[in-house]
């Protein structure tokens, strides 16, 4: 499993000093925005982020980031980024799929970021699979708790999800997300079925102590080790 945090924040300061805390041990981000109508939790806009980006462009040279969009008007966040995808490299960019987003969405030029779909807790995973070709669809964000705010207690059965759509052969990125920790992970870790990704969010995030963070990025590394 690879690890790649989420980070969710009220406003862009706090974006970017936490990206800078924990660029010391990751390469790789998962940017959550939301957008007080699709989740009651609103966060700094997405806009907001790229336009101050350009100033703080060279601090983040290296790093790599996803965009998970719990928008309603995910389309003009696209637009952004497709406008923003020489200058921020952009991995993964992941819509909600209970907002039905057209499945021209998945059809990725190979210089494009990857499109992939969040589905929620009581999203089914036969519907996805009656709606989409799973084929077509790059990367899949299993949300193992109700998407909106970090905390949010981790909902087990959501890991079920993972074992049906390799029932249904899908066999691209599956990412996890929602209450990763270290009381979860090893709850994770005995299902027969892993993701391919696990993206912590306030286990890391929201930790100031120095000493504690690296302590928790060791556990995580250690867990990758044994799988």
């Amino acid at each position: 499993m690879d690890i790649c945090p989420s980070i969710l924040e009220k406003t862009i300061n706090d974006y970017f000093q936490t990206i800078k805390k924990l660029s010391k041990y990751f390469s790789w981000f998962q940017l959550d925005f939301a957008d007080g109508m699709y989740v009651k939790n609103k966060t700094a806009s997405l806009d907001d982020f790229l336009d101050q980006f350009i100033s703080q462009q060279s601090i983040f040279n290296n790093l790599s980031f996803d965009f998970h969009l719990m928008t309603k008007n995910y389309q003009e966040n696209i637009k952004k980024l497709f406008e923003f995808k020489n200058k921020i490299k952009i991995k993964n960019v992941f819509i909600h799929y209970d907002l039905m987003p057209e499945k021209n969405y998945f059809k990725n030029n190979k210089n494009d970021f990857i499109i992939g779909l969040a589905i929620n807790p009581q999203n089914k995973i036969d519907s996805l699979a009656k709606k989409y070709n799973l084929k077509i669809i790059k990367a899949i964000q299993i949300m193992s708790v109700n998407p909106g705010a970090q905390g949010n207690p981790f909902i087990e059965k959501t890991l079920k999800k993972i074992e049906q759509l390799k029932n249904f052969s899908y066999r691209n990125k599956i990412f996890l997300d929602g209450g990763i920790n270290d009381k979860t992970l090893p709850i994770i870790l005995k299902q027969k079925f892993l993701p391919d990704v696990v993206c912590p969010g306030s286990f890391l995030a929201k930790i100031k102590n120095e000493d504690e963070i690296k302590r928790r990025i060791d556990f995580l590394k250690i867990l990758k080790l044994k799988n």
